[in-house]
């Protein structure tokens, strides 16, 4: 028996597109992918995490309990910017040898996104309902 692929309720690729052309110029150049859901370092929510950008092969994945009809969009959009920031800036090494991933500019330029107060708001009363997943 053949089993059609999974319909979702979020199409990554054009919530990718959409802000690649209204923040990065159409520029930024990854592939995007639902995950496996397993919890791995990457954009946090309690102890789920909901996004992973994996800088040298160009590839973001998002946490499939994000692929539900109770998430809104424009979460997913905060998600997904938050990631594309990672691919965009990258990380470098500090003084101490430590790998820097969350540095000031990213930090800075995740506030250009036009939601992040409402996105982190909603997180924020949704955490215990994701952390369900």
């Amino acid at each position: 028996m053949v089993h059609a692929p999974k319909e979702h309720v979020h199409d990554l690729q054009s919530v990718f597109d959409g802000l690649n052309d209204r923040y990065f110029e159409g520029q930024l150049e990854c592939q995007i992918r639902w995950g496996r859901g397993r919890r791995l370092r990457g954009r946090r929510v309690g102890k789920l995490v909901t996004g992973l950008c994996w800088i040298d092969e160009r590839l973001i994945t998002i946490h499939p309990a994000l692929d539900q009809e109770w998430i809104p969009r424009r979460y997913v959009e905060w998600v997904v910017f938050h990631e594309m920031l990672h691919a965009k800036h990258g990380y470098f090494y500090g003084g101490n040898g430590r790998r820097v991933i969350h540095s000031t500019t990213l930090r800075a330029a995740e506030k250009a996104f036009l939601d992040h107060n409402w996105a982190a708001a909603w997180e924020q009363r949704n955490v215990v309902r994701l952390l369900r997943y």
